[in-house]
């Protein structure tokens, strides 16, 4: 039995590994809430920035300690809606367990109650929970462990929060460890079972012939904890396509070659094919507060985010939330994270990101909430860093690793970002990082329009960075910039126009456009930046 200090990572580091395993797997039959090819990557990294936390805090951390610090990590470094989903199953599990004593320490009862906090968690978590995902799975698996746990001697766990189960393998042990793994065996195996009906629940599932990839990454996660406690269990192979199918078994312990799913699935009605994603409180990683979460509480935010688009998922725990959300509307979104202070909001648009080769990438860095959208549009991967706030290692790491596996190239105009990210990406070499020479916002539009464009054959850095260097710029305070701006453009073949805060962009385009010739292209931006004026950037094709 491994020592108390320890068995909470020897569990969280078994669910890492067996989500790296899977990692390729879970992203093939990835098909819902949206079919882009990274529900196994997302949780996977999502553990690994919980442990990393963990691990910061030192070889002598108690139990309480490390599961704290992971659950904080998680929060901050959680990916998309699955890797929220988990990392907030995973902050009322450990909560949970860390008011009875901690996970060595749990008994029957105390590991059902567990179960069901991250049950409870996970749904909260959750704008609309949707039947046949992993708030499925982690309902029936709180159930089962409920069922098992008032089964064992001396055992009153309540009851769980979904329709019951009647699980195999229910408790036949007494208090301490060997109950509390008799729970564990219980829970996995109904949540295998629910785990199995999602090919027939969820419709995008059962429309592409798959189980749900987000349901069948909790369950590894649910075994691994298992195997904490058991050691190496040899379990059936899960079958994550339709049984008969091309692939349709991939065992727990591979990869999984399987074809790709159909990417036409998965999109909900009311949402939208911008991500967005945002951090907001206590950052700080030694900084948690006894809070629940900032400002009017994450659960309100959930509501907020769910009249934005679909997808919403809403991590919080003292001091720190973490969002996401699929929109049509990223400005809202962008703007309302910037209202809670955010300093990490990260922009993608799906289907772009989804399109492009993934070996090659770009970062965009800009203080122009405004852009984030159109940036985003060329397939780029967006941080809108708000004025005052600087660059860390976590969020540039997180959006380097979001764009591109091989090659990415950063684009910054603010001088600061620009030289943290030059520091950041020195030495790194999986992926290769490039910071090119924008200084100027409309330079980083050049940049992310050179990088939509890019051919096969091209080496992203030159291409983008000579585009970088073939549009010379300007800021112009407000009045007066129209004839700054046409004067700026003779013999121009494209004029961007990024506006400050206030600015029509409507209004702006109909003062320009009738004064530049009809062969300039006349590019105008709301940016909502809230200094530097008018930005202007023109570029001549040689």
């Amino acid at each position: 039995m491994t020592s108390e200090p320890t068995l909470v990572l020897t569990w969280l580091g078994a669910a890492r590994d067996s989500l790296a395993a899977h990692r390729r797997a879970l992203d093939t039959i990835n098909v819902f809430p949206v079919a882009d090819s990274d529900t196994g990557t997302n949780m996977w990294l999502t553990v690994m920035e919980g442990l990393a936390f963990a691990a910061m805090a030192g070889p002598a951390a108690t139990e309480g300690e490390q599961a704290r610090a992971f659950e904080r990590g998680a929060v901050l470094g959680a990916r998309g809606n699955s890797g929220v989903i988990l990392s907030q199953f995973l902050a009322g599990m450990l909560d949970s367990l860390a008011h009875e004593g901690g996970l060595s320490r749990a008994d029957a009862p105390r590991m059902a109650r567990a179960l069901a906090a991250g049950s409870a968690a996970a749904f909260d978590a959750v704008g609309v929970p949707v039947d046949g995902t992993m708030v499925s799975v982690a309902a029936a698996a709180a159930d089962a462990a409920a069922l098992a746990a008032s089964n064992a001697p001396g055992g009153n766990a309540p009851g769980g929060n979904a329709s019951g189960g009647n699980a195999p393998g229910s408790g036949n042990g007494g208090g301490g460890n060997g109950g509390a793994a008799d729970v564990v065996r219980a829970a996995v195996a109904r949540a295998r079972e629910a785990l199995a009906t999602t090919r027939e629940v969820l419709p995008a599932a059962r429309e592409a012939g798959v189980i749900d990839a987000g349901a069948w990454g909790l369950t590894l996660v649910l075994e691994a904890l298992w195997e904490a406690y058991a050691g190496p269990q040899s379990l059936p192979p899960i079958q994550a396509r339709v049984p008969g199918g091309e692939d349709d078994a991939v065992g727990t312990g591979g990869d999984g070659d399987a074809t790709p799913a159909n990417r036409g699935h998965g999109a909900l009605p009311g949402g939208g094919v911008y991500e967005v994603m945002f951090v907001s409180g206590n950052t700080d990683p030694q900084g948690a507060t006894p809070d629940d979460a900032p400002g009017a509480g994450w659960r309100e935010l959930s509501a907020q985010l769910a009249s934005m688009g679909d997808s919403v998922a809403v991590s919080g725990i003292r001091g720190l939330v973490q969002a996401h959300v699929h929109t049509n509307i990223p400005d809202d979104v962008v703007e309302l994270a910037d209202t809670l202070g955010s300093s990490q909001i990260l922009v993608r648009h799906i289907g772009a990101a989804r399109q492009r080769d993934t070996r090659t990438g770009m970062v965009a860095l800009t203080r122009a909430p405004g852009l984030a959208a159109p940036l985003a549009n060329t397939g780029a991967v967006v941080l809108v860093i708000p004025a005052q706030a600087g660059l860390t290692d976590r969020e540039f790491s997180r959006a380097v690793r979001d764009a591109g596996e091989r090659e990415v190239v950063v684009a910054a105009a603010d001088a600061e970002l620009r030289q943290a990210a030059t520091l950041l990406a020195e030495g790194r070499t999986a992926p290769e990082v490039h910071v090119v020479s924008a200084t100027h916002e409309a330079q980083v539009v050049a940049a992310a329009t050179a990088f939509a464009l890019l051919e096969p054959q091209q080496r992203a850095a030159t291409a983008i960075d000579g585009a970088v260097r073939g549009c010379h710029t300007l800021a112009v305070p407000e009045p007066g910039w129209v004839e700054e701006a046409v004067r700026a453009a003779t013999d121009a073949d494209v004029l961007t126009v990024i506006l400050p805060h206030g600015v029509d962009a409507t209004a702006a385009h109909n003062a320009v456009r009738p004064h530049v010739s009809e062969d300039t292209d006349v590019q105008v931006y709301q940016g909502r930046h809230l200094a530097g004026g008018v930005l202007l950037g023109v570029e001549r094709v040689p």
